[in-house]
């Protein structure tokens, strides 16, 4: 099974985006934190009651403009860094690529223009032909 932080699981009709992965266990937005085998077998023995959607997480570096979209609140729940109230604030707005690190729980992190980190599945990248 080809999974990792930021793809959507369907489950029975509800949609909820891998939040955080690592080799022993997965955790989805609304259901919660699974231990990885289990999951496993259930994805196999449940699979016209599953789906993942593979998402394009996009490839960043330092010096990159984004802007952060919005995500829903079970999201926010369990985002594998925490989301804090002050993070609404960066909402659609521009911010440069300042550090970016791998990690095994939460996959890529990148820190923002002044010190903010975030997963990057729901960051936009913004081309140099888009600013005007």
């Amino acid at each position: 099974m080809d999974i990792k932080v930021g793809d959507i699981v369907t489950v029975r009709g509800q949609k909820q985006r891998v939040m955080q992965l690592n080799r022993y266990c997965i955790t989805l937005s609304s259901s919660g934190i699974f231990n990885l085998n289990d999951f496993k077998r259930y994805v196999n023995t449940f699979k016209n009651d599953i789906n993942i959607e593979h998402v394009t997480l996009p490839q960043l570096n330092i010096g990159d403009l984004v802007v952060v979209q919005p995500i829903t609140m079970a999201e926010k729940s369990r985002y594998g860094l925490m989301w804090w109230p002050e993070m609404d604030e960066y909402i659609g707005r521009v911010w440069p690529v300042t550090h970016i690190r791998d990690t095994e729980f939460d996959g890529q992190i990148v820190t923002l223009g002044d010190g903010q980190d975030f997963q990057i599945y729901h960051l936009e990248k913004i081309n140099d032909y888009d600013i005007v």
